[in-house]
């Protein structure tokens, strides 16, 4: 078992290496990389990103620290200042000929860390309008009455998504209104908390984690999906009460399943979610001591593909792999210090900085 001393070591080092990686702004930029279509070029810096910045933050919210306290007042300056009328965030575009619509996921999670952070961001009743299905939307197109927008920003919103639906990205069916993700919903449900979120949207994510049957559009790893269940179950604990029989054993067979060679955070991404999810650590001490050998070795500041392009619509020649992935080292160092601070809470107690 490491040290309190040595866990909040490397804490303390990866909070340095994290706070370098911020933008004079307070953003953190975004990566690409496209082995089919520039496979020389390696990781490419596609730009400033609300959604890595708000993603990084999270787990900073239980760091008390100078440094983390920092790194989080930067991040949410940057945020408050790049929103659609305070309401809708995006993930960043390649160019004008590749836009997107404002994405509920970004929105959420911007939302969120605003609100954590005592900012008054009443999004709540916008996103809830997105639901359906029992998920929800990706993207907001303006064919929804937008309630909470005035007039005149429903008209720009409807005027952006006309430029859209011009763009190449919509023109090769590379994203639609109607697409949906489980990750996206998570997100979303992590910050309309249990009195604002659709219950049939819960329900559904519960369904969907029990039978590990998860939609999955960009997020291209099933680890994502385990991940942001459980980081919602832990975070949103006091509003549902859930039980999942069989959950241990559920796991445990994921993990034998995982191939940490095609998605390089899938480990660091289980090891959380256990620790989320509460379950006995005596089963999954070799997880651990993975994680643990990896932040020894320092691997907590690679490139590494959280996120993707559209898993249906643009893959390489083999079917199955993502043309696009996107992620950054800020946030793979991000996941790490969320492992280690969870890691700590579990064993010591406290979360750092609280004793």
């Amino acid at each position: 078992m490491i040290s309190k001393k040595g866990i909040d070591y490397s804490i303390d080092r990866l909070l340095i290496l994290l706070g370098e990686q911020q933008q004079d702004n307070g953003s953190f930029s975004t990566k690409f990389y496209q082995p089919i279509y520039n496979p020389t070029y390696g990781w490419m810096t596609l730009g400033d990103s609300c959604f890595d910045s708000a993603s990084i933050i999270i787990p900073l919210l239980h760091i008390e620290s100078s440094r983390s306290r920092s790194i989080i007042k930067k991040t949410i300056s940057y945020v408050q200042g790049q929103g659609f009328e305070e309401k809708l965030w995006s993930y960043p575009t390649l160019n004008e000929r590749y836009l997107h619509f404002y994405d509920t996921d970004s929105t959420a999670l911007c939302s969120f860390v605003l609100e954590q952070n005592g900012v008054k961001c009443d999004n709540k009743k916008l996103l809830n309008q997105l639901s359906t299905n029992g998920h929800y939307l990706v993207f907001v197109d303006s064919f929804l009455h937008m309630k909470n927008l005035s007039l005149a920003a429903q008209f720009n919103l409807w005027r952006y998504n006309r430029k859209v639906k011009k763009s190449l990205a919509y023109a090769n069916n590379l994203l639609r209104e109607t697409d949906l993700d489980f990750v996206v919903s998570c997100n979303n449900l992590l910050y309309l908390g249990g009195k604002f979120w659709d219950s049939a949207v819960w329900m559904n994510a519960v369904r969907s984690f029990e039978n590990k049957s998860f939609q999955q559009t960009y997020y291209p790893s099933i680890m994502n999906s385990v991940h942001a269940f459980a980081r919602l179950v832990y975070l949103r604990k006091d509003d549902h009460n859930l039980e999942l029989s069989g959950v241990t054993e559920y796991m445990e067979k994921m993990y034998s399943e995982l191939n940490p060679s095609d998605f390089f955070l899938d480990k660091i991404l289980f090891a959380s979610s256990v620790l989320y999810l509460g379950l006995e650590l005596e089963k999954f001490q070799s997880v651990f001591q993975e994680c643990f050998a990896e932040i020894d070795s320092e691997r907590f500041m690679r490139n590494a593909a959280l996120y993707s392009c559209n898993l249906k619509t643009d893959l390489q020649p083999d079917g199955k792999s993502p043309n696009t992935f996107f992620g950054s080292p800020a946030i793979t160092c991000s996941l790490y210090l969320e492992f280690l601070n969870l890691y700590r809470k579990r064993v010591y107690n406290f979360y750092y900085g609280e004793c």
